[in-house]
């Protein structure tokens, strides 16, 4: 009875000391000064790290003191490594060239993680440049964003860099049906940036997104977008304010409710060597896919399981008002939806490319008539699908096909592509329009029409086959040390 009775007062007396750590425990900000600016040191703690020519600036138990930090070109704020940051950064400031403002970690240990705990964003810009964000944990789950990136009445904003994050659990409302279908809700998640109107123009010139973990969050992974429309037909007469150098590469992006990654009003942006898991558990979506943008390439990536609510559902996409646009080199399989999509109408949809991709087993689900693993949609013209390898899988309903999308596809080019079939998913039943084929192999494909010639071949086309042709395209996350604490 006596062991027993200190026992409890032993766990008593943990527990009392650790709520008394918890309610001791502090934010510290100290600063110290460089050549090239002010270093700003957080941490939250019951004691203040001692720092090298760093003195306390800010003490507080509130994670408002957060607010109290206005960088400036060359300024650093470092959150410590292995401690956990409940709270919210704005800011509106610009780095330069040689002096960018970075928010990053110092000490050793796992990544800082910082909780925006239900605020709009847990790092909010407005109208950045040269700024970078890195080797952060990053989550908010009753708040909107991740991180949100705004600019408006500012020109040209150049240089913004985020790298080597792991953010997650943003915006978990969305796991009801209600919100996640709400197309209101469509950008909330991990990363949003956004251009608005104002009384002069805004674009980027240099933005990129590369070595992140980006995982189990709602809506969208990452999008960046404009109110300034690039496609005439969608513009009017306003003039267009595209944005550059965007460059998306070497993400992991997994577990997401809708979209992996939106990219609109972007002129010679790459999307490459990402990876992409599980996209679309609710309401239409797609990996990752552009929007009204131009000369753009989606290229080396990786897409397998995503799903289709109803259509959609596929890893690759180039929507709506894009023009001289490639999805090239990429490996999808056993997608819902489409490997790969392009659209048309509205007189856009024109001189995109579908080039060298490999699928298996995708359109696995029964969708609208015209759906399959290669979709052309809506009135796309000169669009050239070339040396792709499509095989089906147990799952495969039909190998390519068009889909009239509020306008038909009207010149669409298949050259040397091989389609593997297995006696059962189906040459498209809407190609009798549109659609010219040149030394194209059809294998063990059923309802052929009498004008395409096709193959028997006893040989197995299955998983297997499609890794073999997939590794030699390079594809997905390259050597990356992203996922190391």
């Amino acid at each position: 009875m006596k062991k027993i009775s200190t026992l409890i007062l032993l766990l008593a007396i943990s527990s009392i000391s650790y709520a008394q750590i918890k309610q001791e425990s502090r934010y510290f900000i100290q600063e110290s000064k460089t050549s090239h600016g002010s270093v700003y040191y957080i941490s939250h703690s019951e004691n203040m790290p001692k720092i090298k020519d760093a003195k306390l600036i800010f003490s507080s138990t509130s994670s408002d003191i957060l607010q109290q930090i206005k960088p400036k070109s060359g300024d650093q704020i470092l959150f410590e490594s292995g401690d956990f940051f409940q709270g919210s950064l704005n800011i509106e400031a610009q780095g330069k060239l040689n002096a960018p403002i970075k928010i990053s970690r110092f000490g050793k240990g796992n990544r800082p993680v910082l909780d925006g705990n239900g605020a709009k964003a847990v790092i909010s810009l407005l109208n950045p440049a040269y700024f970078v964000i890195e080797n952060l944990e990053i989550m908010n789950e009753k708040g909107d964003y991740g991180i949100l990136i705004e600019a408006k009445n500012s020109g040209e904003l150049k240089n913004i860099t985020i790298q080597d994050c792991e953010i997650h659990s943003v915006f978990l409302a969305s796991k009801k049906k209600e919100v996640a279908t709400n197309d209101d809700n469509k950008y909330h998640g991990g990363i949003k940036v956004i251009i608005y109107k104002g009384e002069q123009p805004s674009w980027w010139n240099g933005f990129v997104v590369q070595r992140n973990y980006i995982h189990n969050l709602g809506l969208c992974g990452f999008s960046i977008r404009s109110e300034y429309l690039l496609h005439k037909n969608a513009r009017g007469n306003e003039a267009p304010f595209p944005s550059f150098n965007v460059l998306m590469e070497n993400n992991s992006i997994k577990n997401i409710i809708r979209d992996g990654v939106i990219m609109a009003e972007v002129d010679g942006a790459i999307m490459q060597y990402n990876e992409l898991c599980r996209i679309g558990q609710m309401g239409l979506a797609n990996g990752i896919w552009f929007w009204d943008a131009q000369n753009s390439v989606i290229q080396r990536n990786i897409g397998y399981e995503c799903h289709s609510f109803q259509n959609d559902g596929g890893p690759f996409s180039i929507d709506y008002y894009s023009t001289n646009c490639a999805i090239q080199y990429n490996y999808s399989y056993n997608n819902d939806g489409p490997g790969m999509m392009a659209f048309g109408n509205h007189e856009s949809g024109k001189g995109n490319l579908i080039k060298g991709n490999v699928s298996y087993n995708d359109n696995r689900m029964n969708q609208d008539d015209g759906f399959a693993a290669i979709t052309i949609l809506s009135a796309a013209t000169e669009v050239i699908v070339e040396d792709n390898t499509v095989i089906a899988g147990s799952g495969t309903n039909y190998l390519v096909d068009h889909l009239d999308w509020e306008g038909k596809p009207l010149d669409v080019l298949y050259r040397n592509n091989k389609f593997y079939g297995n006696n059962n998913a189906q040459f498209g039943r809407f190609l009798n329009t549109g659609a010219k084929f040149e030394g194209n192999i059809f294998t063990n494909v059923p309802n052929l029409p009498e004008n395409i010639i096709g193959e028997k071949n006893q040989t197995i086309f299955d998983k297997k086959f499609a890794d073999k042709l997939a590794k030699k395209l390079n594809v997905g996350v390259q050597k990356s040390d992203f996922l190391v604490k």
